[in-house]
């Protein structure tokens, strides 16, 4: 929140940092890859010192994506994902995901706070917020990196999100178009 961003309090890895629940990750991770939320004092107790991990308390929310292309003229926003997350005996699993139509605004309200407050950006550059009913949506993290959602929206962009990509970080100005049809996928 130094930024001015609605982002979830995180800490180095120190589970006590605040009650539970809490959400243990690691700082560079993957697809909620040695994701964990700690519900009780008993599973923070048990837990493994892992120093290479953050922890944040845990916000019960929608948890989306969006991703942007970003080049030396432009920043565009390409549609929202809805992420499927599972959370079985504590270990929390990315399954997949869904392009989320009708949601654009809310989404890429946060997620462009969230980039314009980080230099250097360019690329393919995903975004992950969680979508809250009674408080403010929060920016999670950003990825500068190529996403899992790409799966689902090259299924309903019009042209070669690749092509797009070559093109914007060459300076040009492009404009997705999209498709009305659902896209979803399985990990």
């Amino acid at each position: 929140m130094a930024a001015g961003v609605p982002t979830p309090p995180t800490r180095v890895f120190d589970p006590w940092a605040f009650p539970p629940p809490v959400v243990v990750k690691p700082r560079d991770g993957v697809g909620a890859t040695d994701t964990y939320l700690l519900t009780d004092r008993g599973a923070m107790d048990h837990f493994p010192a892992n120093f290479k991990a953050i922890v944040q308390p845990y916000c019960p929310a929608l948890p989306m994506s969006m991703a942007f292309l970003i080049g030396p003229q432009s920043v565009v926003e390409l549609l929202p994902c809805e992420q499927s997350i599972e959370i079985e005996s504590g270990k929390m699993r990315y399954r997949g995901g869904r392009v989320s139509h009708g949601l654009e605004n809310r989404v890429a309200d946060i997620a462009r706070q969230a980039i314009a407050v980080v230099t250097g950006l360019f690329g393919y550059v995903g975004v992950d917020v969680i979508l809250r009913n009674n408080e403010p949506d929060l920016a999670i993290e950003i990825n500068p990196r190529l996403t899992t959602s790409y799966i689902g929206l090259r299924q309903v962009c019009q042209q070669n999100i690749m092509e797009l990509l070559l093109r914007i970080v060459c300076g040009e100005i492009v404009n997705p178009t999209w498709n009305a049809a659902e896209a979803a996928w399985n990990v």
